[in-house]
């Protein structure tokens, strides 16, 4: 029988979703390393050979031994084998590898349950604390209890994941622990999301009919989906969403984004970055302290290791790299692990001069977080070749601008990339903020962040060639409100 399913130990393995937890928290694992795990508990108690492992790993390619090794030593180390004399995986001399744990379960998840039995929340452990986030828990508490449909939309980097999760923990006691959480990044293929969904849910998997198996999984069930990341299957996710909505009254989504889905029933909460001190002479420590940006970057600094104290000497500093990096909780943690290498000074120096963007974070981040470059390079992959072209002219100037001010500038170019269909696109895809002006009810003016504006700027690869086509008329504080 095909495994699904398998436990051993504090370990779950989820072969459909192809997540690996410990004790309900993910484990951060490679592809390569996960397929060599999934191969070796499929194969359990078997011997697997090297030959047959190098072939279900790599694929059609032709690789070294060496590379096998470093993935058994990669997940000797993420299984944490040796401590409390746990054992895992062996190395059978002249043979190949075998996976020697004792599996608790393996197989498929149960075909159907009892009647009114509860099932686990799939809810990830709590990894931080939020902070500054207060209002937005009560905020999307309140929408979710008005309505069934919530999404949180906001700018890669921003906190969406980290918010949804703690509004799922709790709303637990509400929906008697049926709230699901389901990371769509790690398997962003759009025929997959309904097979991905239930696989999580527990619900029986045939991939011909897993439509069906979620719809029986969720009939009669009051209970809350959330959905993390679903802007990369974002048509295939406003489709299921909205026939799970029509057909199970007693279902509440609550969705992560970089745009809203669009559908009826949606109330859209814009997530904004954490609030920053405004510039002004003599910031004390105390009244920097005061904002949550520059809490949660001394916060990064003390988890780091290194000893750090915000004095009134630094918190001006402090409190101008929360501004360059737009009060955005991502940044600030990457921010705040350099500190101690580099200084408050250094870090700000290395910010204006944008190699903050190469910075590394933590190893267990997600691909997609591991700089806040990559990060960006998530939501530029999404953008239409208009919207770049867009965004890499708007980088070029440093002043907030109206709609008019923007045609009036692209007049000249063959393309015209920024239209109002293109920039209101932009907003919906959170790379551009809407501001009011004072006085001016009936006008509003955009701005990107820092952040954008420091990667768009620097015109990377992907966009290079395409942009040596066009004539960008645009210069510095060319574009004005």
């Amino acid at each position: 029988m095909k495994t699904v399913v398998a436990q051993f130990g504090p370990f779950r393995l989820n072969v459909p979703q192809r997540l690996l937890e410990k004790n309900g928290v993910p484990v951060p694992l490679g592809s390569r390393a996960l397929d060599m795990l999934i191969a070796l508990v499929e194969s359990a108690p078997s011997v697997v050979s090297k030959r047959e492992l190098l072939a279900r790993v790599w694929p059609n390619l032709v690789v070294d031994e060496g590379n096998l090794r470093f993935q058994v030593a990669v997940l000797r180390k993420a299984l944490g084998e040796g401590q409390d004399g746990s054992r895992y995986l062996s190395n059978v001399a002249g043979r190949g590898y075998c996976f020697v744990g004792t599996l608790s379960q393996r197989g498929e998840p149960p075909s159907s349950e009892a009647p009114g039995c509860v099932v686990a929340s799939s809810l990830p452990g709590r990894v931080v604390d939020l902070v500054g986030r207060e209002q937005a828990m009560h905020d999307i508490g309140s929408r979710l209890a008005a309505g069934r449909l919530v999404s949180v939309v906001g700018l890669g980097g921003v906190g969406k994941t980290a918010l949804a999760i703690e509004v799922g923990r709790a709303s637990l006691a509400d929906f008697e622990s049926e709230v699901h959480f389901i990371d769509l990044s790690r398997f962003p293929v759009p025929s997959r999301v309904p097979a991905t969904i239930a696989a999580t849910l527990r619900a029986p998997l045939q991939a011909s009919a897993a439509l069906e198996a979620l719809s029986g999984r969720l009939r009669g069930r009051r209970t809350l989906l959330i959905l993390d990341n679903c802007e990369q299957v974002i048509d295939e996710v406003a489709t299921l969403v909205g026939r799970i909505l029509s057909e199970h009254p007693q279902v509440q989504v609550l969705t992560t984004s970089r745009e809203p889905l669009r559908i009826e029933g949606e109330q859209v909460y814009r997530l904004a970055p954490l609030e920053c001190p405004p510039e002004r002479p003599a910031l004390t420590a105390a009244a920097a302290l005061d904002f949550p940006a520059v809490k949660l970057l001394v916060r990064s600094i003390a988890a780091s290791g290194h000893p750090f104290e915000l004095t009134d000497r630094d918190a001006t500093a402090a409190a101008e790299i929360c501004r360059r990096l737009d009060g955005i909780p991502l940044a600030l943690q990457f921010a705040g692990q350099k500190v101690g290498a580099y200084g408050i000074g250094g870090v700000l120096a290395q910010v204006i001069g944008q190699q903050w963007l190469n910075w590394r974070g933590r190893r267990s981040d997600s691909p997609r977080h591991r700089t806040f470059g990559t990060n960006l390079a998530w939501s530029e992959e999404l953008l239409s070749p208009r919207e770049r072209l867009a965004l890499c002219r708007l980088a070029r100037s440093n002043t907030v601008f109206s709609l008019p001010a923007a045609e009036l500038a692209a007049s000249g170019a063959r393309d015209a990339a920024l239209d109002a269909e293109t920039l209101a696109s932009l907003v919906d895809k959170s790379l551009l903020r809407v501001e009011g002006r004072e006085g001016r009810s009936d006008l509003r003016c955009y701005r990107l962040l820092n952040t954008t504006r420091d990667f768009f700027s620097r015109a990377p690869r992907p966009l290079a060639s395409h942009l040596a086509a066009f004539h960008c008329p645009l210069e510095p504080n060319e574009l004005r409100c």
